[in-house]
């Protein structure tokens, strides 16, 4: 069971929440007191408010009481915070990971407070991680941990017990080659990323691990239309790279999952995508949202897109190429494409993009340098 857990502190917005809400799927949602305002601002509904209650009207407890959400009231004098007692009732209705939003900010020592929670002897059996804007922290325990993300990202590694040793990396700029990081010093603060994952191996100790985003993201909106120039699906993703003759952009797949018998699709997926502004067709690199194993490449035909300082409109003339990891390609929905009302020449233009992607995929030329040889 996956749990997502509203804290009252300060709530923060950012990629890496919506990343989090994106992937949560039917996560359960639990609050600790005025967390479950947050939870309302996002527009979902606590099953279990826990805490004193004090950070709620009462007229508001009636409201999340008549949506149904599950009250566990405890005393104002206690010795537990009330996210303490959200995370102990995940521990015991068998959670296996815990998304803390709302955890950080505010009161300072309430901070550090909630942070020390991760070491807590009766949540050691929960995956726990907090998520704020554009971080995330968790508490790595001794052994070997992969840590996904974009080359870039800003990586500290901060002891939580007198010392952590052994500690070797790979993939961070700043290497660490069984080394040991001190409770006190400042040395494992902001390593950074070298590939879109990094390990993390040692061997005592407990490490705190933040990872941050720390490049500047531009919002960049993808249009789909169909063959007629309407509308049909519009989205945000965070711009990769720019030049004359293209855009890149990071997406999460937001849908529902679906099954398209080459290939699943989960929310919570991960898109990199290339649009050409002089080729008749664009491409989608698919990775799995928790691992990040290539799923392959959807090639969408088009006419050359629109690209703009802020969005990337394109034309979708309905067929398509499917890319599997090993190279191996997929003719889609061809019949529809012989359908569409396009004049000779869009349609011997779509055919020669057609016969490119091939050609690209043959010669391994980039995105297609990554299939698996």
């Amino acid at each position: 069971m996956h749990v997502l857990l509203f804290a009252n502190g300060v709530f923060t917005d950012g990629e890496m929440v919506q990343r989090c809400l994106a992937q949560a799927g039917a996560a359960r949602v639990i609050c600790a007191d005025g967390g479950a305002l947050h939870a309302r601002a996002l527009g979902l509904k606590p099953h279990t408010i826990i805490g004193d209650m004090d950070s709620l009207t009462p007229a508001q407890v009636h409201s999340f009481a008549a949506e149904g959400a599950d009250f566990r009231r405890h005393p104002p004098d206690k010795d537990e915070t009330d996210l303490e007692l959200a995370l102990l009732h995940c521990a015991e209705i068998g959670a296996e990971s815990v998304a803390i939003l709302g955890g950080l900010g505010g009161r300072f020592d309430q901070t550090l407070a909630n942070i020390l929670l991760l070491t807590h002897p009766a949540l050691s059996e929960l995956e726990l991680i907090f998520v704020d804007g554009a971080q995330e922290i968790r508490l790595l325990r001794p052994g070997v941990h992969t840590v996904y993300g974009a080359s870039g990202d800003t990586i500290s590694l901060l002891p939580l017990s007198a010392s952590a040793g052994g500690i070797t990396t790979e993939n961070l700029k700043y290497a660490l080659d069984g080394d040991s990081l001190q409770l006190g010093p400042a040395r494992g603060v902001s390593n950074v990323m070298l590939a879109e994952r990094a390990e993390i191996n040692f061997r005592s100790g407990l490490l705190l691990l933040a990872r941050h985003r720390s490049r500047l993201m531009q919002k960049f909106t993808v249009i789909k239309r169909n063959a007629q120039g309407n509308t049909e699906l519009a989205y945000d993703g965070v711009l990769v790279e720019r030049n004359q003759g293209f855009v890149c952009i990071d997406a999460v797949f937001a849908l529902a999952d679906r099954d398209l018998g080459f290939v699943k699709l989960r929310r919570g997926d991960r898109f990199r995508e290339w649009f050409y502004a002089d080729q008749w067709f664009n491409i989608f690199r698919v990775r799995d949202g928790d691992t990040l194993a290539l799923k392959g490449w959807y090639c969408n035909i088009t006419r050359p897109p629109l690209i703009t300082s802020a969005s990337v409109t394109a034309d979708d003339l309905a067929l398509d190429v499917f890319v599997h990891p090993d190279g191996e390609t997929l003719l889609l929905d061809l019949d529809e494409f012989e359908g569409l009302q396009l004049a000779a020449a869009e349609k011997a233009k779509a055919l020669n993009a057609l016969q490119r992607i091939k050609t690209w995929v043959k010669r391994r030329l980039p995105p297609f340098d990554e299939i698996l040889q």
